[in-house]
């Protein structure tokens, strides 16, 4: 039997298993609901939705376990109904002010349920806890916020959205042309949830050529939040131009420029305990006098928006801040921009906020943009970098936590001894980019790739 017989065959187990599972519980029998959520845990371990399922079982059978189920996927997933339960259980347990912990994160971020036993819940926790009440902890922005993705072809303009505070309402969406005329857009069918985000279903929609013809593009699409979606604006699709490789448009330069000061800069959206975690590599790996701009791209989580102000407070940061979300593009040129009025022409060492910088690093991108005349730019080896992925070249790596950074660097500099290799194009994670090379190809094209994605294989 193949290993993708074998992978079939395990996830029709797991689907009957669920199937089983749910039919024990609509059915009252609690023991045997418990017997095939366990089993479909095994089966498929990293889907978390029968994890959920089991929890709950085990809430209302008063097993405690449910109460670190609970914990377990509020954590990892931000999931209202885990929150909720999460509060249940300790106010059960007599942990008042775990309960109201859980509660307020429900709250901070989720719309609460829209029912008499929330009420008395969260009016009980409130009380034990020794606050006067049990509303007004929510985070504006965080519950006004909308995801998605549009796109644009030959059919019309498509995509989809959810606001996560809601998930299961469809959320509000405009469209702005370049005229400024607007064109309210409905959301329809619901979408399986993405793979990344399994407790949010996806509201699509779609717009036909027709309904676009006698608007202007560029088209913008927000929700009501007012933040753009993934992928706008959107342009009509040109005439696709005659491929041509990238050395027939000029040659690389004889020499090695002189070298110039670096800057780093990071662009900021999410999560603040990897965001930290990588600026606190960062500044480890930095020699004395090196600036780390920090382009805050409208964040929405005040956590992260907490520990930028404090890392400029302190001066280990300069910090832009856009009042607007822009994307990964703008927020890149804004801080390239700022680099180059602190220092002038000055070499750019670009990285993503989730990237783990080990001792010395910074230091070897910055020698080896200067080891060749034609190195523009210079990319390291991740785990999750496309063809820059190690050990599978496919990616689909574990990410490493520092101290694995850092054994995994010294094994690759042991067994590489600094050699570089050519590739066809950097990778966004961490592009150290060589003054002269930025000058004469510009910056990252923010008006064709929005959001990000692409835009370092365009400007490669």
């Amino acid at each position: 039997m193949s290993q993708d017989d074998v992978r079939r065959r395990r996830e029709a187990d797991a689907a009957q298993a669920w199937s089983l599972a749910r039919a024990a519980r609509e059915a009252g029998d609690p023991g045997a609901a418990r017997f095939w959520f366990e089993r479909v845990r095994r089966l498929a371990p990293d889907d978390p939705r029968p994890v959920l399922e089991l929890a709950m079982v085990l809430a209302a059978a008063g097993d405690g376990e449910a109460a670190a189920i609970f914990a377990g996927l509020a954590t990892r997933w931000d999931l209202a109904a885990a929150w909720l339960g999460l509060a249940a259980m300790r106010h059960r347990a007599g942990d008042a002010p775990g309960a109201a912990q859980a509660l307020a994160s429900l709250l901070a971020r989720h719309e609460p349920p829209d029912t008499l036993e929330f009420e008395a819940l969260a009016r009980a926790i409130a009380k034990r806890a020794g606050h006067p009440g049990w509303r007004g902890a929510a985070d504006p922005a965080a519950i006004r916020r909308i995801e998605g993705i549009v796109r644009l072809d030959e059919e019309g303009l498509s995509g989809w959205a959810v606001r996560p505070a809601a998930p299961e309402a469809a959320p509000e969406l405009m469209l702005t042309d370049a005229a400024g005329r607007r064109r309210a857009i409905r959301c329809g069918r619901l979408l399986e949830p993405a793979p990344e985000a399994p407790f949010r279903p996806r509201h699509g929609f779609h717009l036909p050529k027709r309904a676009l013809a006698r608007l202007t593009p560029p088209f913008a699409v927000a929700g009501a939040d007012g933040v753009a979606l993934y992928g706008s604006p959107v342009h009509p699709l040109p005439a696709r131009p005659r491929p041509r490789p990238a050395d027939f448009t000029g040659t690389p330069p004889d020499s090695v420029p002189e070298q110039r000061p670096l800057a780093v800069v990071v662009p900021a959206y999410r999560d603040a305990a990897l965001t930290g975690a990588a600026l606190d590599s960062l500044f480890a790996a930095l020699r004395q006098g090196v600036p780390v701009i920090v382009v805050d791209d409208a964040s929405p989580e005040p956590a992260l928006r907490a520990l930028l102000a404090d890392h400029a407070r302190a001066g280990r940061i300069r910090l832009i801040r856009h009042r607007r979300n822009r994307g990964f593009p703008a927020a890149a040129n804004a801080g390239m921009r700022a680099a180059r009025r602190l220092l002038g022409a000055c070499d750019i060492l670009l990285l993503n906020a989730d990237t783990l910088v080990p001792p010395g690093a910074v230091a070897r991108l910055h020698a080896a943009l200067y080891a060749r005349p034609e190195a523009g730019s210079v990319t390291p080896f991740s785990n999750e970098a496309t063809i820059l992925s190690y050990p599978k070249r496919g990616g689909g790596n574990p990410a490493p936590d520092l101290a694995g950074t850092i054994a995994l660097d010294r094994l690759a500099a042991r067994a590489n001894r600094g050699a570089l290799v050519e590739i066809p194009t950097a990778i966004g994670f961490c592009m150290a980019i060589r003054h002269d090379c930025l000058r004469a190809t510009g910056l990252l094209r923010e008006d064709v790739f929005a959001q990000g994605y692409g835009e370092e294989n365009d400007w490669c």
